[in-house]
């Protein structure tokens, strides 16, 4: 199942934030996930890369259809922003200004 919730994206920079998990092992995770719905993987770096990809562009997506500026809540728009910048320098390095 592809998610890309909102929470989900709160969820993963909360794992990582938090020091429960890293970012590679949450990238473990999803390859054992794919790999246990029978989703083998042909090339390893290019379905990440691919993932990767649709995880920057479904945040632009997220963030343009609920920009921080408008979220009323002081500590939910930190929270927002802290989130979405970890996201731009971590997973969307390279690909999400």
């Amino acid at each position: 199942m592809n998610r890309g919730a909102p929470r989900d994206f709160r969820d993963i920079y909360r794992l990582c934030h938090s020091g429960l998990c890293s970012l590679e092992n949450c990238w473990r995770l999803w390859q054992q996930r794919k790999i246990a719905a029978g989703d083998p993987f042909e090339n390893p770096e290019a379905e990440r890369e691919r993932a990767r990809l649709a995880i920057c562009t479904h945040l632009v997506r997220v963030a343009q259809a609920r920009p921080a500026a408008k979220i009323n809540d002081v500590a939910e728009q930190a929270d927002a922003e802290a989130m979405r910048d970890w996201f731009a320098h971590t997973v969307c390095a390279g690909v999400w200004p």
